[in-house]
């Protein structure tokens, strides 16, 4: 890795207060490193760990899923998954609820470091997606799990 790639990593690992959704992420990737082995890969499946958890929400606010759909029957791409990131964050925030703003922040992270072009496949990007939305209990607080 040369220095430039270095830095770019680097500007990222300033905080060492991390949430414990964050530590909770990344403990689940230093896990299984071969199967998140791409920063795409973590993007997209926080993504769907955010999507759920706003799913969650809108299902206690009101008996509904209106958010399901913008997730194209889960038949993602890259385009669909970055225009969804703003969407969740602004429904989160029209709920007057985001106590994600980690995960967010992660997500974003990840983002960022997968660049433009990905290397990954729609199938791969709607499994990885879904994991997300289907472990998204692991990121939930006692308090939000008992609700």
């Amino acid at each position: 890795m040369t220095e430039t790639e270095n830095n770019k990593n680097d500007i990222f690992e300033k905080d060492n207060n991390l949430s414990e959704r964050v530590r909770t992420a990344n403990d689940l990737f230093k896990m299984f490193p071969d199967f998140f082995n791409a920063t795409v890969k973590r993007a997209v499946f926080l993504e769907g760990v955010l999507t759920q958890l706003l799913l969650d929400l809108q299902f206690l606010d009101r008996q509904a899923f209106p958010f399901r759909s913008k997730l194209h029957g889960l038949r993602l791409d890259a385009k669909i998954i970055k225009q969804l990131l703003p969407e969740i964050q602004n429904k989160l925030d029209e709920y007057d609820k985001n106590y994600y703003k980690d995960l967010e922040q992660e997500t974003s992270k990840y983002m960022v470091q997968s660049g433009d072009k990905w290397d990954i496949t729609k199938g791969e990007i709607s499994y990885y997606f879904v994991l997300g939305m289907n472990l998204a209990y692991l990121f939930k607080t006692k308090s939000e799990s008992s609700e």
